[in-house]
């Protein structure tokens, strides 16, 4: 039966499909029902198996072909590892040809000498113990078995099919020369099949097991079940507690995953929110900075009416640039930002500036991922190219880090949106170009810009008034893309289910460590959701239809 590759052709490709997707729900809260004290990762593999299994019984093999399958797969067969002891004992038992399959398998392995292939260890195990469920035990086949890799469910069946003398033999020879870092483990198996293997030579071998793993953190809670009165043999109801937690768990995150993945939907559908105002003025910088103050005034009452009472126009400011009308909305402050054409992209201006600063700096031990490593993640940030964005209501600074269920949650309450990343391009250059950062032309590649700018706050922001820019991962309404080719030119986000694209993010990586952090501070970097589980910015806008 181990040697039995005839199969293995048509179930290589089934079997390693069948392991590339991720498990189902349904799959998942099958095998918490079949293992007894899994870990989340056990309950994912047993799941993994569960998929697989039905993938190869619809491609027409049958329970016995998927026992021999599972036994090939443990000896690294098909480039994926075997099922565990519990899922074995769920194949066995589906099989007609069990029995005969088990001992086959005993047989083969006796006749390789024992101790048995790790690998093959829950096969063998599950193997003895269906036999002595099938009343077709026999003790020479015992030496297979691995009694201390053998939970008490397997356990169980091999103990109560074996004589009272041969039984209390077997424990007896497993509990000699046991380590003390094994007597605990060893005897916890004992305590849970005490009914079976009460007898004064077993209870004095468990008594030793005790004194030998008394440095072991779970000997008081051990000793406690030792003198506590023998209760008689009850496997425990299946899913087992530890199973209900761990299936909990990864349920729980599954749940947070796919609110996770509705930022991406949810972005989309909100980036149609805007609102509508006659201010022609806003659809250039250069028209916003010709207006008269009357007019500036006259149209930032309008956007304020337009935007209803949660918001509050406030102030005119100037930072560098023409007035800048600023609006709060829950604690929150926000610019009215002119339209206009924009850059988007690493410009060769832009790269020269970069491969300057690199040139001074040859000689240092971290050379590569300072510099070279961003030379090669051009391509990410190109082509370069010019798009029309329109006026926003944009957020002064981004809003607090959360994790990616959080970001959904705050972007479904609001009724503002996300902007493409064309538009956080054009927010955080501030109406210019060739600006590295949104602080200008300087290259960021050392701790002490990154600290001074981030001193500056709100002081230190553009000519739009706003900060921060590369600071947190902001996410944008885009969906990921390897590069700029085929993105749309008039603003708007593209389109399609997938992680979202995700600007900035050093501050969430200070202190850096010299590995090219500081690449994210760049106007033009762009990054993807996948790499920030747990640290996410928003920073809100809102369109203004001019």
């Amino acid at each position: 039966m181990i040697d039995d590759a005839s199969l293995d052709a048509r179930a290589t490709p089934i079997i390693k499909a069948a392991h590339a997707a991720p498990p189902s729900d349904a799959a998942l809260e099958q095998a918490a029902a079949i293992e007894e004290a899994p870990s989340p990762a056990m309950i994912e593999d047993a799941a993994r198996w569960l998929g697989t299994v039905a993938a190869l019984e619809a491609a027409g093999f049958s329970p016995d072909e998927v026992v021999h399958l599972a036994v090939r797969a443990s000896q690294r067969s098909f480039g994926v590892h075997g099922p565990g002891v519990a899922l074995y004992g769920w194949l066995w038992a589906r099989a007609p040809g069990r029995v005969a399959s088990a001992r086959a398998l005993c047989e083969a392995l006796l006749a390789k000498g024992v101790p048995v292939a790790q690998p093959l260890l829950p096969a063998a195990n599950t193997a003895l113990a269906l036999l002595a469920t099938e009343a077709a035990l026999e003790e020479r086949l015992l030496p297979v078995l691995s009694f201390g890799q053998a939970p008490p469910p397997v356990l169980r069946p091999i103990l109560t099919a074996l004589a009272p003398a041969a039984r209390e033999a077997l424990v007896l020879a497993n509990t000699k020369s046991i380590n003390a870092r094994n007597a605990c483990h060893i005897l916890d198996k004992l305590l849970a099949l005490r009914a079976l293997v009460t007898t004064p030579a077993v209870e004095a071998a468990m008594q030793a097991l005790l004194e030998a793993g008394r440095s072991d953190k779970q000997a008081p809670a051990l000793e406690a079940l030792l003198q506590a009165p023998v209760a008689p043999d009850q496997p425990p109801a299946r899913p087992t507690a530890q199973a209900r937690q761990s299936l909990a768990y990864l349920m729980n995150k599954r749940a947070e995953a796919r609110r996770a993945a509705a930022l991406g939907s949810l972005a989309e559908a909100a980036f149609a929110r805007d609102i509508t105002v006659d201010a022609p003025e806003l659809r250039q910088l250069a028209t916003w900075a010709a207006a008269s103050d009357a007019r500036r005034t006259e149209i930032a009452h309008a956007v304020a009416a337009a935007l209803g009472p949660e918001f509050r126009f406030i102030e005119f400011a100037t930072y560098g640039g023409p007035p800048i009308a600023v609006f709060e909305h829950a604690g929150q402050r926000y610019s009215l930002v002119p339209g206009g054409t924009a850059q988007r992209g690493l410009s060769a201006e832009e790269e020269a500036l970069i491969r300057a600063r690199a040139a001074t700096q040859q000689d240092s031990p971290s050379y590569f991922e300072l510099y070279e490593s961003l030379f090669e993640q051009l391509g990410v940030m190109r082509p370069v190219g010019e798009v029309h964005i329109g006026a926003l209501l944009a957020g002064q600074a981004p809003g607090r880090v959360v994790d990616n269920p959080q970001a959904t949650d705050l972007l479904e309450a609001s009724r503002l949106r996300l902007p493409s990343e064309a538009e956080w391009e054009h927010l955080a250059r501030g109406g210019k170009r060739g600006e590295l950062t949104y602080r200008g032309t300087e290259v960021p590649d050392n701790e002490a810009w990154f600290e001074a700018t981030a001193a500056l706050g709100p002081r230190g922001a553009n000519q739009f008034g706003l900060a921060g820019f590369g600071y947190e991962p902001e996410a944008c309404a885009d969906r990921w893309h390897g590069s700029h080719d085929g993105a749309p030119t008039d603003g708007s986000p593209r389109l399609g289910d997938g992680p979202r694209v995700v600007r900035g993010g050093a501050g969430q990586l200070y202190p850096w460590q010299s590995t090219g952090e500081w690449h994210l501070l760049l106007s033009a970097m762009r990054g993807v959701q996948t790499m920030w589980e747990f640290s996410l910015a928003l920073r809100f806008v809102l369109g203004v239809r001019c």
